[in-house]
């Protein structure tokens, strides 16, 4: 059985659809300059970036929807997330963080939009888990005794 919980404020909802429009964009700068990337080397999109595709293409409607359900947002933000981070995991780990001054400054040989894809899904994904908590926790059960 699916609870009705009470909408939150409209600034903590506008304040969610930010946090996940960055996700969106991020994300997708990414996966666009790696997907030329891989056909200009004739190659095809690996599965865990197909994956991660997916996991964008869901942060698209969670950011829409944190305005008018924001339960649903938050279900579906934390399934993209979870569908996001193995490709960006593995990136992030093979990300020189060390030389991250270069690698803004220079462009970094590609790591440039890498950077900017983790750190901006990095946000949603702490959102997401943390709104979590709050959506899909047990009500306590009404008991129905009115008297005062």
């Amino acid at each position: 059985m699916l609870l009705t919980l009470p909408q939150p404020p409209l600034g903590r909802r506008i304040f969610g659809a930010l946090i996940l429009l960055i996700a969106v964009l991020a994300e997708a700068q990414w996966l666009g300059y790696f997907r030329v990337l891989q056909e200009d080397n004739g190659q095809v999109l690996p599965a865990l970036a197909r994956i991660a595709v997916g996991g964008c293409v869901l942060f698209a409607p969670a950011c829409l929807l944190s305005l008018f359900n924001f339960r649903a947002a938050v279900i579906l933000g934390a399934l993209a997330a979870c569908l996001s981070w193995p490709h960006f995991g593995l990136l992030a780990a093979s990300i020189p963080w060390r030389d991250l001054g270069w690698v803004l400054k220079s462009g970094g040989g590609g790591w440039a939009p890498a950077v900017i894809a983790v750190l901006g899904l990095l946000p949603a994904t702490i959102w997401s888990l943390s709104q979590l908590h709050a959506v899909v926790r047990p009500q306590p059960a009404d008991t129905g005794d009115r008297s005062a």
